[in-house]
């Protein structure tokens, strides 16, 4: 019986939770202020990056494939001044599919709006990092926010690097592409027990937006902020094997506050399911990532309502 499940209603969470779906912790050398970057590593990957703050990890699925390592990938993702990061793994040992195969999926994964419509993924050129090729990719969503994607296929994976909230004018965005390496050694003289290292903190660069940038103390409904807060990726949260042999399905509902500095506050279950699927909501909604709503030009914080639909199939 093949697994699937639907978010009916997404809205995007950011919370600085940085667990595995096999529950291994985060490793930093010390703790980062907002405005301070680090290189980070990820145990059994092949890249390195500079990033705002120590990434989450969410395991993800691939559509119409079974569940198993081979087709398990992994999401790490962060937040900085209104720029969402994202590095998705995908395994591709052999380099056995091609890489137009992972953008078509990527394409499909792509936020949409019942009435805005859907966002587009243009090519804009080939690229070559570290003797690896690749390609960049624009996106504009649909409520017009900007994104940068590239694609690069190593010898044991494809990787999908975005940045949602700007375009390649943005200096974070050119710190974030410009510091990304790719070495199948990379983590072969770090410590492998962790999944996620920091080695090394740099200063931010030069041009962010500054943190007076955020209203703090107050919260909004949808219908009060000039923009939304606005999804970027979705984890999906996965049937534990007790609820997948009872054959349960239905709904978790979740209540939250999505903050201005792009963290979760006051997550509230609203509808529960039981034999751990409410847990599954709550991990995969705490490793969701976002851009903050907006109202008068600032990010401030909004109230938001998320549903998970488990179906067996």
């Amino acid at each position: 019986m093949k697994i699937k499940t639907f978010t009916r209603r997404f809205i995007f969470i950011l919370i600085m939770l940085s667990v595995s779906g096999k529950g291994a912790g985060v490793y930093a050398a010390s703790p980062q202020a907002e405005s301070k970057w680090a290189r980070y590593l990820a145990r059994g990957e092949e890249f390195s990056v500079l990033l705002p703050e120590a990434p989450s990890i969410a395991l993800k699925s691939r559509p119409n494939k079974k569940i198993n390592e081979r087709y398990e990938g992994r999401i790490y993702g962060a937040y900085g001044d209104g720029i969402v990061y994202l590095i998705i793994s995908e395994n591709n040992p052999k380099r056995s599919e091609k890489m137009e195969t992972f953008v078509e999926e990527f394409r499909k994964t792509l936020p949409r709006h019942q009435s805005l419509g859907s966002s587009e993924l243009s090519f804009d050129r080939d690229i070559n990092l570290n003797n690896f090729s690749g390609k960049r990719y624009f996106v504009k969503f649909y409520n017009g926010a900007k994104g940068v994607v590239d694609f690069y296929m190593t010898n044991k994976h494809v990787y999908i690097v975005e940045a949602a909230g700007g375009d390649e004018s943005n200096p974070s965005i050119r710190q974030f592409f410009g510091s990304l390496s790719l070495d199948e050694n990379v983590t072969g003289k770090k410590d492998s027990t962790k999944d996620i290292l920091s080695i090394a903190s740099v200063t931010a660069p030069t041009g962010l937006q500054s943190s007076a940038n955020q209203v703090t103390g107050q919260i909004f409904s949808p219908k009060e902020v000039t923009q939304k807060a606005f999804a970027v990726s979705r984890p999906e949260p996965f049937y534990t094997e007790e609820a997948r042999r009872k054959q349960l399905t239905g709904t978790v509902v979740l209540k939250a506050v999505l903050s201005s500095s792009g963290k979760v506050a006051n997550i509230e279950v609203l509808k529960e399911l039981g034999n751990g699927l409410t847990e599954k909501a709550l991990e995969a909604a705490g490793k969701m990532k976002f851009i903050p709503a907006m109202k008068d030009g600032k990010f401030v914080s909004q109230y938001i309502q998320i549903e998970y639909n488990f179906n067996l199939y």
